[in-house]
């Protein structure tokens, strides 16, 4: 387990580091207000100020994500593994969808835990309203 500060923010991860037993990652980011995904061609990508925004959320998460997995010595799944993730988000906001909030959480941990998102068969997210933001992802393997 590994927690630290990164900026402004404070995360904690942990996980499976390719033994034997069934494969495990954990991530939680606290101090950060996840922004929902954004619907966004590749021209609005740049245009559109929303979605510049989510972008450099996007790639902050996966950074630190990226760098703390190598740091801990913690493996990305296999391709052909099936997993289950649990996502939990706290906003001080709640206006946004469930799932645009679920789809954030799994894109920004892409080339981190997993290479492609393709790889959850199964998800539950849980939208809490609270002043102290945070979001987690939890990932297990499916039997």
């Amino acid at each position: 387990m590994s927690e630290g500060t990164w900026g402004d923010y404070q995360y904690e991860i942990r996980g499976s580091k390719g033994d034997n037993r069934p494969y495990y990652f954990y991530f939680q980011m606290n101090n950060i207000g996840l922004i929902p995904a954004v619907r966004q061609t590749q021209a609005s990508a740049h245009r559109n100020p929303r979605a510049r925004k989510y972008n450099a959320q996007q790639g902050t998460i996966r950074d630190l994500v990226v760098l703390q997995m190598r740091a801990n010595g913690l493996n990305p799944a296999p391709a052909n593994l099936r997993l289950q993730a649990r996502v939990q988000v706290r906003r001080k906001l709640t206006r946004s969808d469930v799932d645009n909030l679920l789809k954030a959480a799994l894109d920004a941990l892409q080339g981190g835990p997993y290479e492609n998102d393709l790889c959850i068969w199964e998800a539950s997210v849980q939208k809490i309203k609270d002043a102290d933001e945070s979001f987690s992802v939890e990932l297990m393997e499916m039997k």
